[in-house]
């Protein structure tokens, strides 16, 4: 179906959806920059000017927009057909199609109610406390969650729904200008900000210096650590302070962050390695968005392995793997 717009409503509808379903602010310029390319030609014409544009051509345009911001890591696949299909032949196949029907019908009517109350997001909560559910046997309870994950994905972050995921939008400029800490879906680093840099990794370079210390101390704090982050100035050359039991001084491990261009000197990881050892720190972490050069490797390489460095490639993993909530990964024996 071919829809006649221009270019200011579409983008306007661009805007709407990364801010209901992803929780992005974007200004015009980051629109821009992030659209696909495929896209670029028709973004740079004038916004008044009328705009034929097939329905699928917007459901591409805002997906592939969805995937460049982090908010989806490829294209969703909403098939029920696909889930159907998956039945037969299975010895209950006539229970599972069965429990589909009534699966649709439940959505139907749940859909009509969100809508009826004003309400933004489909919701399957009375569904799974209902005895219809507690009565299935372990296959149909994951097959129920299969169908429903699929369904209910597909309608709370179509193009043409009016769902709403998130009620606290954050402006992702705030990610490379903005000292204060803004992290309503996190602690010190707000998971939006997360599947972003994932998604866009050179940014890395261009992110807030501070941001870099509070994407570092989050990643240790997803993995159990006490974590204190210093006041970003005047830290005596220690960024973040990390505790593996509750502040136990004994296990005490220091942070120092240096999101720069270049690699990071030995005099630097020299006087950091002082810094452990005046504290009495188990071990310390020097994390840098570039590398540590050729001399400074030297350093983390002895002094009993007190020194771990993570470098580039590292900070590329954490993220990929922080992407889920309570997700993330060592980079070595930490």
């Amino acid at each position: 179906m071919a829809i006649n717009t221009n270019l200011f409503e579409l983008k306007a509808q661009c805007e709407e959806w990364v801010g209901q379903k992803g929780g992005l602010a974007l200004t015009k310029e980051e629109l821009n920059t992030h659209v696909p390319d495929n896209y670029k030609k028709i973004f740079s014409s004038q916004e008044n000017h009328p705009l034929r544009i097939r329905s699928e051509e917007v459901e591409d345009l805002i997906e592939n927009l969805a995937i460049n911001l982090g908010i989806f890591e490829s294209r969703p696949s909403f098939s029920t057909i696909d889930l159907m299909r998956s039945t037969i032949g299975r010895e209950n196949e006539n229970n599972l199609q069965n429990i589909a029907e009534e699966l649709i019908e439940y959505i139907n009517l749940e859909s009509k109610r969100i809508v009826g109350l004003g309400e933004k997001l489909l919701r399957f909560d009375n569904y799974f406390n209902s005895s219809s559910y507690n009565n299935l046997s372990f296959e149909e309870k994951m097959f129920a969650h299969e169908f429903i994950s699929s369904i209910g994905f597909g309608i709370n972050n179509s193009v043409w729904t009016d769902t709403q995921i998130f009620d606290d939008i954050i402006e992702l400029q705030q990610l490379f200008n903005e000292k204060s800490t803004i992290a309503p879906d996190g602690h010190f680093f707000d998971q939006r900000y997360i599947k972003y840099l994932n998604s866009q990794f050179t940014n890395i370079d261009k992110i807030h210096w501070r941001k870099f210390e509070e994407l570092t101390a989050e990643f240790f704090l997803k993995h159990g650590y006490e974590v204190e982050l210093g006041k970003g100035t005047n830290d005596g050359g220690v960024d973040i302070r990390i505790w593996s039991d509750s502040k136990d001084p004994n296990t005490l491990r220091l942070v120092q962050c240096k999101r720069w261009k270049n690699p990071v000197d030995i005099e630097f990881v020299k006087a950091f390695a002082y810094d452990v050892q005046d504290q009495n720190a188990e071990k310390g972490f020097m994390v840098t968005t570039n590398r540590l050069a050729l001399g400074a490797k030297t350093i983390t390489a002895v002094r009993d392995r007190k020194i771990i460095g993570v470098e580039r490639d590292n900070i590329k993993q954490w993220l990929k793997n922080m992407r889920e909530p309570d997700r993330g990964t060592f980079v070595g024996a930490y």
